[in-house]
């Protein structure tokens, strides 16, 4: 792609005596800048790491088509406008751009929603989570909180662009401190750097505060109860001891009601993840879902030639999980846990931090690993 000379970053590589400027960034397209964010939907605030559902251009009636749109698996939905500074649409136009989309979409039943998803992605939503949901997801829970989300509009609002304009930044921030708490609007620059076969990328979000702001003066939309509630207790806990002990483990500070949360991994086609399972246990697994069988059960299969080391570098025995007729496979520790026993929520973070740190540990002793597949995920450098 075409690049544009940056004077504010200088980079080496080591050995090097001299710092200078890499060789270009930018997009040559919104296309480019596109499918940046449709491959990579964990830079969009709010979105948490993990499985997603993401559709480009997906077709809204009457109004056209939204550039992407990212499901989450709390069911939040995000609506996403990518737009390079050189248009001349970066400025008011696209503000009604991303609020015409957003209301035609609060407008669908889940039903409808999941009807264009299909036409457009060839599958339905449920089947588009990339890495695949894990057993601890109900569909059934998750298209509630979908539909949940369209009745009350409660939609993520986000303008992605190559470089911030001082209108676009005056305009996000006055809208979300002067707007009701049913939506979030941010826009998001992704300045990105490009110097051979190194890639860098600088987000940086606007609105943010003002958002937090209005989410905290306008209250919760719904009381969250029962075992959701449980739920969200025991993350805002782990994640308050989590940024204290660990803070570059995970930038997200939203508690989810789900049994579940995950983190990013350094081996592409996995992530971290912790969760309440079945029978009585609490688990901190590797997920490994590529969204390839054949790749999934390669590196499955490399981790698993190296189990020893891996073992020996974690401290303790692991489970190693293939896990039959399914697109996913993991390697876990488990302890005894319920959520409702309130009284050992320490215990438990305590648990999960310990995993998290051990695993973490493990990988690092046998990466990057070789892997014999058609498509070989590699780990960052």
């Amino acid at each position: 792609m075409p690049l544009r000379r940056v004077a504010h970053v200088l980079i080496r590589r080591a050995g090097d005596r001299t710092w200078r400027e890499p060789a270009g960034a930018s997009y040559a397209t919104e296309k480019d800048l596109e499918n940046l964010v449709k491959g990579s939907p964990e830079v969009i605030p709010g979105i948490p790491p993990g499985p997603a559902a993401v559709a480009t251009q997906l077709h809204v009636p009457d109004t056209g088509p939204a550039d992407v749109v990212v499901i989450d698996t709390e069911g939040g939905i995000t609506v996403i406008e990518c737009k390079l500074r050189a248009n001349p649409e970066v400025r008011r136009w696209v503000i009604g751009q991303v609020f015409s989309y957003a209301s035609g979409i609060a407008l669908m039943s889940v039903d409808e929603l999941d009807g264009l998803w299909r036409m457009r992605t060839g599958g339905d939503i449920i089947s588009s989570f990339t890495p695949a949901l894990p057993d601890e997801v109900e569909e059934s829970v998750l298209l509630a909180r979908i539909a949940a989300n369209l009745q009350t509009g409660r939609l993520r609002l986000v303008i992605a662009v190559d470089a911030m304009t001082d209108e676009l930044k005056r305009t996000v921030t006055y809208i979300n401190g002067h707007s009701g708490g049913t939506f979030e609007l941010l826009a998001l620059e992704l300045e990105y750097i490009k110097d051979g076969d190194v890639e860098i990328l600088v987000p940086t979000v606007y609105g943010e505060e003002s958002a937090a702001h209005k989410a905290a003066s306008t209250g919760p939309a719904a009381v969250v109860s029962g075992r959701a509630a449980l739920y969200k207790a025991f993350w805002a806990k782990y994640l308050e001891r989590l940024h204290q002990t660990h803070p570059d483990w995970t930038t997200s500070s939203v508690a989810p009601t789900a049994n579940w949360m995950s983190m990013r991994s350094p081996l592409k086609g996995t992530f971290f993840s912790n969760s309440f399972s079945t029978g009585g246990k609490l688990r901190h697994e590797l997920y490994i879902d590529t969204g390839d069988t054949g790749t999934t059960d390669a590196i499955y299969q490399a981790l698993q030639a190296r189990q020893d080391e891996i073992e020996k570098a974690y401290g303790r025995p692991l489970q190693w999980e293939p896990l039959p007729n399914r697109r996913a496979t993991r390697i876990a520790d488990y302890t005894d846990a319920e959520v409702t026993q309130e009284d050992r929520h320490d215990e438990f973070i305590t648990f999960l931090i310990d995993a998290g740190e051990r695993m973490r540990r493990a990988m690092a002793a046998v990466l990057p690993l070789s892997i014999t597949a058609t498509a070989q995920p590699t780990a960052p450098a």
